[in-house]
């Protein structure tokens, strides 16, 4: 689970155990934190206290930093939208969860601070229709700023589009809402980068990909090449382009019908024919004589490649580079069987390939949780297949990276998560605020942890117990 999901989610802990509001409240109360105050503000409306407000906001440096935290609660940044301090509107006008009252009441006064129009001309919670006036305040950042708006109204963008600055064009040719009309006002007045993204566009012109096509720059040949309404005489003009980049590109499209690749297998660039290789579509005669020209890079890919046939597979796992047998211990299609000889290679990279993979017999991974690499120790203590009592002795490893690899391991108990929120190593009691099977203890060591975004996101949990019994 990813950082904000987890600071967004307040999830409950195993077992049924239960802590009572008043009992954290009044812990706080006796020792105040401002992250752990802030983490119950963010936990349930039932923690909106008036003395956890005080709390979390002790001074001007601490306001600085929730103003500007995407994960600070809703209340919090409600009561620094109050603040008369251009230091904290400014962050405020930056952060994304910013409530939309505080959006309005910054909207009022931006003209008092000219940092403010840019940060909220940006602002996925800005009104669509104060965009115009934003933008009158003739700075180029806040012409920018709007011009990337989700919810800009096509009138202000064509607008934009028509003041030729490079720097807004750039950021209107990236839009995925682009109009037919909009599209052909930024075509006119850009510069060929500009244009080599327009023919990204879905509404780009079927002629606009023709005449790029036979344009002198490769970059817009290579743009043109994967559109997927490119016409088929282009394509096929394309296929035989002179720059391999444009061949390349010809080949990764999805569109492109796989039988008109055939001479690419013999194509004299190997990235060209490493494109191919990528290809899930492509026939095994086509694998097979990819995988037998030289160059490891080249197999590598032929190996990953899900759609490889096993004796394919088979023949590539005794190859001499170990970046291609390492590729044919992660292909989904190995066998069991050919994993169990990969897991005995030589090189630690390869076993560590096939220590990765959940479909193991369970005496390799037995055999290869008693390896002494740590990249292949890492692989199986990352592995859901791993018995729970080896991930607890993986807790304890000397090395960092193995404890985190159990702490990220999605089937770890929160008996084995539990030492590991004592961890030396921060981010590895990150990751384990983040997990969603915590026992209370686990919490409550968490909740006194030297890491403040640690507490906050310990706290809100806890709160989240107690909101929810």
């Amino acid at each position: 689970m990813g950082a904000d999901r987890a600071l967004e989610s307040g999830k409950a802990v195993m077992g049924g155990e239960t802590v009572e509001p008043q009992t954290l409240i009044g812990r706080l109360l006796a020792r105040p934190d401002a992250y752990a105050a802030a983490g119950l503000l963010a936990a349930h409306p039932d923690f909106a206290d008036h003395r956890l407000l005080r709390m979390a906001l002790p001074d001007r440096a601490t306001g600085l930093v929730f103003a500007g935290m995407r994960f600070s609660p809703a209340c919090l940044l409600e009561e620094l939208g109050g603040w008369q301090d251009s230091a904290v509107q400014r962050r405020l006008a930056g952060n994304p969860a910013t409530p939309a009252p505080v959006i309005a009441r910054l909207l009022d006064n931006s003209s008092a601070d000219p940092d403010v129009g840019p940060r909220l001309a940006a602002h996925v919670r800005t009104p669509t229709d104060a965009l115009p006036g934003l933008v009158a305040d003739g700075r180029l950042a806040t012409r920018v700023a709007a011009a990337g708006h989700p919810g800009a109204g096509h009138g202000l963008l064509l607008e934009l589009a028509g003041r030729g600055e490079m720097p807004v064009l750039r950021v209107l040719s990236a839009r995925a809402d682009l109009s037919t009309a909009l599209l052909a006002r930024i075509w006119e007045r850009g510069d060929r980068h500009v244009q080599a993204e327009l023919l990204r566009a879905a509404t780009c012109p079927r002629q606009l990909l023709a005449a790029a096509a036979h344009a002198p720059h490769a970059l817009w040949r290579r743009r043109a090449a994967g559109h997927p309404a490119l016409p088929e005489p282009v394509r096929w003009r394309l296929l035989r382009d002179s720059d391999a980049r444009v061949r390349a590109a010809v080949a990764e499209a999805p569109t492109t019908p796989v039988e008109l690749l055939h001479r690419f297998q013999a194509d004299p660039a190997q990235r060209v024919r490493i494109a191919l290789a990528r290809r899930q579509d492509l026939p095994p005669s086509w694998l097979d004589s990819l995988a037998r020209q030289p160059g490891a890079w080249l197999q590598r890919w032929v190996a990953r490649n899900p759609c490889c046939p096993r004796q394919m597979l088979e023949r590539l796992a005794q190859s001499a580079a170990a970046e291609v047998r390492r590729a044919v211990s992660r292909n989904p299609a190995t066998s069991a069987f050919m994993l169990a000889r990969l897991a005995a290679d030589a090189d630690p990279w390869v076993r560590a390939g096939a220590a990765g993979r959940a479909d193991l017999y369970p005496s390799v991974l037995a055999r290869l949780a008693d390896d002494t690499e740590v990249d292949v120790l890492g692989a199986v203590a990352a592995n859901p297949s791993t018995p729970a009592e080896r991930l607890a002795g993986l807790a304890m490893h000397d090395d960092r990276d193995v404890r985190r690899a159990v702490a990220q391991n999605p089937a770890a108990s929160a008996a084995v998560l539990a030492p590991l929120a004592t961890d030396p190593y921060p981010l590895n009691r990150f990751v384990v605020s983040q997990r969603d099977a915590l026992s209370l203890a686990t919490l409550e060591a968490l909740a006194g942890d030297p890491e403040p975004r640690i507490r906050f996101i310990a706290w809100k949990r806890l709160g989240a117990l107690a909101a929810s019994h």
